[in-house]
């Protein structure tokens, strides 16, 4: 189980959307209104376009989400959704593996399948 700030949190039913994470998330927002301003100093200009006179333009008004979409997406990749693998895949990854080292894995996928037939009928 991980910390708060990346594992399960109070029974949420998501844990992207568990309370304790919005800490995190409210320090990571203002680096894409900073990341904003940053690009419009550089090119020396006021607001994004008129869209919105006075309130810099769309853009100016969703910078914040574009950092929070990028940061979620990542959080989401590497802490939530779990990642899956066809047999294919596996099959051609161990083929990369030293004969040596295929010959271990061979010896542990036996022992974890017996291990796993002793469970079945045990609990029969």
């Amino acid at each position: 189980p991980a910390g708060p700030l990346l594992g399960p949190c109070d029974g949420a039913a998501h844990p992207a959307a568990c309370p304790c994470r919005s800490p995190v998330w409210v320090l990571i927002a203002p680096f894409g209104g900073f990341y904003a301003s940053g690009i419009k100093r550089a090119y020396k200009v006021k607001d994004f376009n008129n869209l919105f006179p006075g309130h810099g333009g769309v853009t100016d008004r969703t910078d914040c989400q574009y950092i929070m979409g990028f940061f979620m997406y990542v959080y989401l990749h590497t802490f939530v959704l779990p990642e899956s693998y066809e047999a294919d895949d596996l099959l051609r990854a161990l083929l990369l593996l030293s004969l040596p080292e295929q010959q271990i894995v061979y010896q542990k996928l036996g022992d974890a399948i017996a291990a796993a037939k002793l469970n079945i009928t045990a609990s029969i």
